[in-house]
């Protein structure tokens, strides 16, 4: 299954792709991370059908991206999550991959304020740690990435 066709448009700041029943969002580095941004994102991801029955977690790529993002927007971010995120969906696995200590920071505050919410998440500081990590929770094997 292969999303990146209808989700690599021009002008986006990330790539979205399907693998091994997982989806992988990787913003491109020298970004900003800002609240636009991450509802961008998840705007576009709940909109395919994929999403909701195909795939059993996600991996998140923030790595070489500069972080804007404040409380406020975390709030924000957690409550379309709160409002469109369909408990039924198969997804419910998400692994953030940071390099950064800020993003580290920020992925650990929206970690505990999206605790209510119907996924787990976990933080990583490298790519294929989060990937076996993703592939223990759904026994499914990950590639490495390219």
């Amino acid at each position: 299954m292969e999303m990146n066709d209808n989700l690599q448009k021009s002008g986006k700041a990330y790539d979205i792709s399907v693998e091994d029943d997982f989806v992988f969002l990787r913003i491109r580095p020298g970004n900003t991370i800002d609240a636009d941004l991450i509802l961008s994102m998840l705007a576009d991801l709940y909109s395919y059908e994929a999403y909701q029955s195909e795939t059993e977690g996600g991996l998140w790529i923030f790595c070489g991206c500069h972080v804007d993002l404040k409380y406020e927007d975390l709030k924000k971010i957690r409550d379309f999550i709160d409002a469109k995120y369909d408990p039924n969906w198969s997804h419910k696995y998400t692994a953030f991959v940071v390099d950064r200590d800020t993003q580290y920071g920020f992925a650990r505050m929206y970690d505990t304020m999206a605790d209510r919410l119907p996924t787990v998440v976990k933080i990583f500081r490298e790519e294929q740690p989060a990937r076996d990590w993703l592939r223990s929770k759904a026994g499914k094997t990950v590639s490495s990435s390219s």
